[in-house]
């Protein structure tokens, strides 16, 4: 079989993760700082090694959409089941587009939530600029989005990471802070550290992730009010939409943000 060059292969499989339905897809150099350093064995629920076989460089990373009307229902049951959906359909996608790498007879390993963090790997693939509450947000979705991830040798070119600006937006924006019912979303400034689960020595906002999931757990269903709430989750096909969104990544996001805040006092609940 012909190798193809990087570029090439790059764009192979960017066009197989749309066949099988993958909203998105970015490419970027395995990076072992986002790897876990054990995982957990079903069976006794003890510490192993997280079993990557060797020379693996590049990590797939595909973007699945959520729902979003059932995104705006959040938290409730329907609201959860934006989520169970999504996971349910990256599950077969990422499995899939894995054994086809494996078909050209290079490793693949299919990988959602275990293995590794797969927020930084979406960075750097290109796909969306982190945001103060923990999600990434996409030029495409925004923050409606799951991620999946596939680790392989494939010789493929990297993407590099964007930065249109939401970073800076969230500097002045706590939406997502003010409506968490526990209060488990930073409203200070990026800093390193936090609490029990954060990444030890990267500089960003840190949720209080055990106060966050402990409160799932209560409820019994998902609650990502800061999902709904965030003033990026709107419909940017309306030429004022995407106007308010040119002044949000822009030197003008002082104005946006009181946009924001007007329009959400304008709209009746059940709207």
């Amino acid at each position: 079989m012909k190798k193809l060059c990087t570029s090439d292969a790059s764009a192979e499989i960017k066009k197989i993760s749309k066949f099988f339905s993958s909203d998105l897809c970015g490419i970027t150099h395995l990076d072992e700082r986002w790897l876990y350093s054990k995982r957990v064995d079903v069976h006794d629920m003890s510490e192993v090694e997280i079993g990557l076989p060797d020379r693996l460089t590049s990590v797939v990373v595909l973007g699945h959409q959520m729902d979003k009307e059932l995104v705006q229902t959040y938290p409730s049951a329907l609201g959860g089941a934006a989520t169970d959906q999504e996971y349910s359909h990256e599950a077969a996608i990422v499995m899939q587009i894995a054994a086809y790498i494996r078909n050209l007879g290079y490793q693949a390993i299919a990988s959602m939530n275990d293995t590794g963090l797969v927020i930084p790997m979406a960075i750097q693939a290109g796909l969306g600029e982190y945001a103060r509450n923990q999600l990434v947000i996409t030029p495409e979705f925004r923050p409606r989005l799951w991620f999946s991830k596939i680790f392989t040798d494939m010789p493929l070119k990297s993407d590099k990471p964007r930065r249109p600006g939401v970073a800076k937006f969230c500097d002045i924006c706590t939406k997502c802070v003010d409506a968490c019912p526990v209060k488990a979303l930073p409203s200070g400034p990026p800093r390193t550290g936090g609490g029990l689960s954060s990444i030890r020595g990267v500089r960003k906002w840190t949720s209080n992730a055990e106060k966050c999931f402990s409160f799932w757990a209560t409820l019994g269903t998902d609650f990502a009010i800061c999902m709904r709430v965030c003033p990026f989750n709107r419909d940017f096909s309306t030429w004022a939409q995407r106007i308010w969104l040119k002044l949000a990544l822009s030197p003008a996001r002082h104005l946006a943000l009181w946009v924001d805040h007007y329009r959400a006092g304008r709209i009746k609940p059940s709207e």
